[in-house]
Protein backbone atom coordinates (compact mmCIF):
# COMPACT_ATOMS: atom_id res chain seq x y z
CA UNK A 1 0.00 0.00 0.00
CA UNK A 2 2.74 2.38 0.90
CA UNK A 3 4.45 1.78 -2.58
CA UNK A 4 1.20 2.67 -4.02
CA UNK A 5 0.94 6.17 -2.40
CA UNK A 6 4.51 6.96 -3.19
CA UNK A 7 3.92 6.08 -7.15
CA UNK A 8 0.97 7.79 -7.16
CA UNK A 9 2.34 10.57 -5.42
CA UNK A 10 5.29 10.36 -8.20
CA UNK A 11 2.71 10.27 -11.06
CA UNK A 12 1.30 13.17 -9.95
CA UNK A 13 4.57 15.42 -9.49
CA UNK A 14 5.03 13.81 -13.06
CA UNK A 15 2.15 15.51 -14.66
CA UNK A 16 2.36 18.72 -12.52
CA UNK A 17 5.94 19.14 -14.35
CA UNK A 18 4.48 18.37 -17.46
CA UNK A 19 2.04 21.15 -17.09
CA UNK A 20 4.51 23.47 -15.55
CA UNK A 21 6.38 22.38 -18.99
CA UNK A 22 3.54 23.28 -21.49
CA UNK A 23 2.64 26.33 -19.59
CA UNK A 24 6.31 27.68 -20.15
CA UNK A 25 6.43 26.67 -23.50
CA UNK A 26 2.53 28.22 -24.39
CA UNK A 27 3.96 31.22 -22.75
CA UNK A 28 7.39 31.64 -24.49
CA UNK A 29 5.31 31.24 -27.66
CA UNK A 30 2.98 33.74 -27.17
CA UNK A 31 6.01 36.06 -26.22
CA UNK A 32 7.87 34.98 -30.15
CA UNK A 33 4.72 35.84 -31.48
CA UNK A 34 3.94 39.20 -29.82
CA UNK A 35 7.88 40.09 -30.94
CA UNK A 36 7.22 39.22 -34.00
CA UNK A 37 3.78 41.11 -34.16
CA UNK A 38 5.68 43.94 -33.14
CA UNK A 39 8.37 43.33 -35.52
CA UNK A 40 5.70 43.31 -38.43
CA UNK A 41 4.14 46.15 -37.16
CA UNK A 42 7.61 48.23 -36.94
CA UNK A 43 8.26 47.56 -40.73
CA UNK A 44 4.89 48.30 -41.76
CA UNK A 45 4.69 51.69 -39.74
CA UNK A 46 7.72 52.82 -41.12
CA UNK A 47 7.02 51.41 -44.82
CA UNK A 48 4.10 53.87 -44.22
CA UNK A 49 5.97 56.61 -42.97
CA UNK A 50 8.63 56.48 -45.66
CA UNK A 51 6.27 55.92 -48.43
CA UNK A 52 3.93 59.51 -47.46
CA UNK A 53 7.85 61.20 -46.49
CA UNK A 54 9.47 60.52 -50.25
CA UNK A 55 6.33 61.30 -52.20
CA UNK A 56 6.05 64.71 -50.74
CA UNK A 57 9.72 65.16 -50.89
CA UNK A 58 9.61 64.02 -54.28
CA UNK A 59 6.88 66.25 -55.76
CA UNK A 60 8.42 69.62 -53.73
CA UNK A 61 11.93 68.89 -55.82
CA UNK A 62 10.02 68.08 -58.99
CA UNK A 63 8.13 71.58 -58.68
CA UNK A 64 10.84 73.82 -57.18
CA UNK A 65 9.60 74.16 -53.62
CA UNK A 66 12.22 74.79 -50.99
CA UNK A 67 11.41 72.44 -47.95
CA UNK A 68 12.96 70.77 -44.96
CA UNK A 69 11.61 68.65 -42.43
CA UNK A 70 10.54 69.26 -39.03
CA UNK A 71 9.46 68.48 -35.38
CA UNK A 72 8.23 64.61 -35.19
CA UNK A 73 10.08 63.60 -38.19
CA UNK A 74 13.62 65.23 -37.77
CA UNK A 75 12.65 63.20 -34.36
CA UNK A 76 11.68 59.90 -36.20
CA UNK A 77 15.12 60.36 -38.64
CA UNK A 78 17.40 60.05 -35.81
CA UNK A 79 15.02 56.96 -34.55
CA UNK A 80 15.64 55.07 -38.16
CA UNK A 81 11.50 56.03 -38.77
CA UNK A 82 10.40 53.33 -36.23
CA UNK A 83 7.51 54.61 -34.92
CA UNK A 84 4.31 55.66 -36.93
CA UNK A 85 3.85 59.35 -36.49
CA UNK A 86 2.77 62.40 -38.39
CA UNK A 87 5.31 63.81 -41.29
CA UNK A 88 6.21 67.65 -40.86
CA UNK A 89 7.65 69.19 -43.66
CA UNK A 90 9.00 73.10 -43.42
CA UNK A 91 8.42 75.91 -46.35
CA UNK A 92 8.60 79.56 -47.00
CA UNK A 93 5.50 80.94 -46.65
CA UNK A 94 5.85 82.62 -49.80
CA UNK A 95 5.75 79.17 -51.30
CA UNK A 96 2.18 77.80 -50.19
CA UNK A 97 0.15 78.59 -53.57
CA UNK A 98 2.75 76.03 -54.93
CA UNK A 99 1.25 73.55 -52.54
CA UNK A 100 -1.97 74.56 -52.94
CA UNK A 101 -1.92 74.04 -57.17
CA UNK A 102 0.04 70.37 -56.42
CA UNK A 103 -4.10 69.44 -55.36
CA UNK A 104 -3.68 68.91 -59.01
CA UNK A 105 -1.32 66.51 -59.59
CA UNK A 106 -1.25 64.59 -56.18
CA UNK A 107 -5.04 63.67 -56.43
CA UNK A 108 -4.17 61.05 -59.09
CA UNK A 109 -2.30 59.55 -56.36
CA UNK A 110 -4.79 59.50 -53.60
CA UNK A 111 -3.27 62.53 -51.93
CA UNK A 112 -4.54 66.47 -50.98
CA UNK A 113 -2.67 69.18 -49.66
CA UNK A 114 -5.83 71.28 -47.20
CA UNK A 115 -5.24 73.92 -45.10
CA UNK A 116 -5.63 73.63 -41.30
CA UNK A 117 -8.08 75.90 -39.68
CA UNK A 118 -7.65 77.25 -36.52
CA UNK A 119 -10.85 78.58 -34.31
CA UNK A 120 -10.08 81.73 -32.18
CA UNK A 121 -12.78 83.93 -30.81
CA UNK A 122 -15.33 82.72 -32.62
CA UNK A 123 -13.63 83.32 -36.15
CA UNK A 124 -12.08 81.13 -37.64
CA UNK A 125 -8.18 81.59 -39.53
CA UNK A 126 -5.94 79.71 -41.48
CA UNK A 127 -2.84 78.62 -39.36
CA UNK A 128 -0.38 78.57 -41.83
CA UNK A 129 -0.01 74.86 -42.25
CA UNK A 130 -1.40 72.81 -44.90
CA UNK A 131 -2.88 69.05 -43.62
CA UNK A 132 -1.44 66.27 -45.75
CA UNK A 133 -3.70 63.95 -46.95
CA UNK A 134 -3.46 60.15 -47.97
CA UNK A 135 -6.98 58.63 -49.12
CA UNK A 136 -8.82 61.41 -46.84
CA UNK A 137 -6.66 60.63 -43.98
CA UNK A 138 -4.17 63.08 -42.24
CA UNK A 139 -0.56 61.83 -42.21
CA UNK A 140 1.24 64.81 -42.25
CA UNK A 141 1.14 68.68 -42.12
CA UNK A 142 3.14 71.59 -44.00
CA UNK A 143 4.48 74.62 -41.82
CA UNK A 144 5.08 78.02 -43.52
CA UNK A 145 7.11 79.96 -42.18
CA UNK A 146 7.70 83.57 -42.71
CA UNK A 147 11.99 85.26 -42.85
CA UNK A 148 12.03 88.16 -40.64
CA UNK A 149 13.93 90.67 -40.29
CA UNK A 150 15.94 90.16 -37.14
CA UNK A 151 17.31 87.03 -38.48
CA UNK A 152 14.37 84.30 -37.28
CA UNK A 153 11.88 82.19 -39.21
CA UNK A 154 8.11 82.25 -37.44
CA UNK A 155 4.81 80.95 -38.43
CA UNK A 156 2.49 83.91 -38.69
CA UNK A 157 -0.77 84.39 -40.37
CA UNK A 158 -0.95 88.70 -41.16
CA UNK A 159 -4.98 88.65 -41.36
CA UNK A 160 -3.90 92.58 -42.64
CA UNK A 161 -1.35 94.91 -41.99
CA UNK A 162 -2.03 95.67 -38.33
CA UNK A 163 -3.08 92.16 -37.39
CA UNK A 164 -1.17 89.02 -36.97
CA UNK A 165 -1.74 85.65 -35.05
CA UNK A 166 1.77 84.15 -34.33
CA UNK A 167 1.43 80.07 -34.53
CA UNK A 168 2.76 77.81 -31.73
CA UNK A 169 5.99 80.52 -31.43
CA UNK A 170 7.69 78.00 -29.12
CA UNK A 171 7.80 75.38 -31.51
CA UNK A 172 8.22 77.61 -34.33
CA UNK A 173 10.55 80.31 -33.58
CA UNK A 174 13.89 79.24 -34.69
CA UNK A 175 16.83 81.34 -35.94
CA UNK A 176 16.87 80.97 -39.58
CA UNK A 177 20.78 79.60 -39.36
CA UNK A 178 19.27 76.41 -39.10
CA UNK A 179 17.71 76.31 -42.58
CA UNK A 180 20.13 78.92 -44.18
CA UNK A 181 22.07 75.89 -46.02
CA UNK A 182 20.47 72.75 -45.49
CA UNK A 183 21.88 69.25 -45.08
CA UNK A 184 20.32 65.70 -46.98
CA UNK A 185 19.75 62.53 -45.34
CA UNK A 186 19.70 59.48 -47.64
CA UNK A 187 16.48 57.57 -47.45
CA UNK A 188 15.76 54.90 -50.00
CA UNK A 189 18.01 56.26 -52.36
CA UNK A 190 16.35 59.87 -52.14
CA UNK A 191 18.20 63.01 -51.37
CA UNK A 192 15.80 64.69 -48.02
CA UNK A 193 16.34 68.02 -46.98
CA UNK A 194 17.11 68.75 -42.80
CA UNK A 195 18.26 71.71 -41.36
CA UNK A 196 21.78 71.69 -40.22
CA UNK A 197 22.94 70.44 -37.08
CA UNK A 198 19.23 69.47 -36.36
CA UNK A 199 19.79 67.67 -33.53
CA UNK A 200 20.32 70.59 -31.96
CA UNK A 201 17.10 71.98 -32.23
CA UNK A 202 15.97 68.12 -31.15
CA UNK A 203 17.23 68.54 -28.09
CA UNK A 204 15.27 72.27 -27.77
CA UNK A 205 12.27 70.71 -28.67
CA UNK A 206 12.07 67.21 -26.88
CA UNK A 207 15.16 67.39 -24.33
CA UNK A 208 18.15 66.27 -23.80
CA UNK A 209 17.57 62.63 -24.77
CA UNK A 210 14.97 63.40 -27.13
CA UNK A 211 13.58 59.80 -27.52
CA UNK A 212 9.70 60.92 -26.85
CA UNK A 213 7.46 63.04 -29.39
CA UNK A 214 6.70 65.43 -26.07
CA UNK A 215 7.20 69.22 -26.38
CA UNK A 216 9.55 69.43 -23.39
CA UNK A 217 10.88 73.01 -23.67
CA UNK A 218 7.70 74.95 -22.25
CA UNK A 219 11.01 76.52 -19.42
CA UNK A 220 13.72 76.33 -22.49
CA UNK A 221 14.69 79.89 -23.54
CA UNK A 222 15.64 81.16 -27.01
CA UNK A 223 18.86 81.80 -26.53
CA UNK A 224 19.76 77.91 -26.53
CA UNK A 225 19.59 78.38 -30.14
CA UNK A 226 20.77 81.91 -30.35
CA UNK A 227 24.27 80.66 -28.16
CA UNK A 228 24.70 77.92 -30.93
CA UNK A 229 24.53 79.86 -34.03
CA UNK A 230 26.42 82.69 -32.40
CA UNK A 231 29.26 79.92 -32.09
CA UNK A 232 28.54 79.26 -35.73
CA UNK A 233 28.16 82.80 -37.68
CA UNK A 234 30.03 84.89 -35.15
CA UNK A 235 26.71 87.19 -35.04
CA UNK A 236 25.15 87.59 -31.36
CA UNK A 237 21.33 87.06 -32.73
CA UNK A 238 18.25 88.34 -30.65
CA UNK A 239 14.47 88.15 -31.23
CA UNK A 240 12.40 91.11 -31.33
CA UNK A 241 9.37 90.21 -32.98
CA UNK A 242 10.38 92.45 -35.63
CA UNK A 243 8.28 95.11 -34.16
CA UNK A 244 5.08 92.87 -34.91
CA UNK A 245 2.06 93.75 -32.73
CA UNK A 246 0.22 90.19 -32.38
CA UNK A 247 -3.51 90.35 -32.72
CA UNK A 248 -3.40 86.79 -31.42
CA UNK A 249 -1.13 84.05 -30.27
CA UNK A 250 -2.30 80.59 -30.49
CA UNK A 251 -2.38 78.71 -28.50
CA UNK A 252 -3.73 81.54 -26.05
CA UNK A 253 -1.97 79.60 -23.21
CA UNK A 254 -0.15 82.09 -20.41
CA UNK A 255 2.78 79.82 -20.86
CA UNK A 256 3.75 80.95 -24.30
CA UNK A 257 2.70 84.80 -23.11
CA UNK A 258 5.17 84.56 -20.94
CA UNK A 259 7.74 82.85 -22.79
CA UNK A 260 7.16 85.51 -25.38
CA UNK A 261 7.96 88.22 -23.09
CA UNK A 262 11.47 86.46 -21.84
CA UNK A 263 12.40 85.30 -25.42
CA UNK A 264 10.96 87.30 -28.39
CA UNK A 265 10.21 90.99 -27.11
Amino acid sequence: MHTLVKEHIHRENIYMWLLLLILVIVFLLYISFDILIDAEKIAKNKEQTVNHLLYVANLCTKYNIKYWLMHDSLLQLKKQLKDKSMIVFGIYANENTKIDALNVISKQDNYSFSKEMIKIMGTSYWNMSFNINHNDIVVGKIICYERCTDGFIRCINRINIAEIININPIMNTIPSWFISKLDTQIIDKVKIHIPQDYEVLLEYWYGKSYVKSEINNIDKQLSFLTNYVSTKNMTNLKANNCGFVYKYVYPDVDEIYNWIRLNDT
